[in-house]
């Protein structure tokens, strides 16, 4: 199923991107670990957006089933 990317969860994903694009154009060890360890967090981050806004939805969708018509 595509879901919907909302902005918060498209900025980490954008950031998450340059963050790889970096590490690709480094020769330096430290900073290539560092920049994929950036572009991790970045992932995380947009995961957890994803998950907040599914959790709202479901949360309103059960409010609303609740309510007498």
């Amino acid at each position: 199923m595509l879901q919907r990317i909302g902005p918060r969860q498209q900025e980490c994903l954008s950031r998450a991107i340059h963050r790889r694009k970096l590490a690709q154009g480094t020769n330096d060890p430290k900073s290539r670990a560092e920049y994929f360890k950036m572009e991790k967090s970045w992932l995380r981050l947009a995961d957890s957006h994803q998950f907040s806004e599914r959790l709202d939805l479901f949360v309103a969708d059960r409010e609303r089933s609740r309510k007498p018509e």
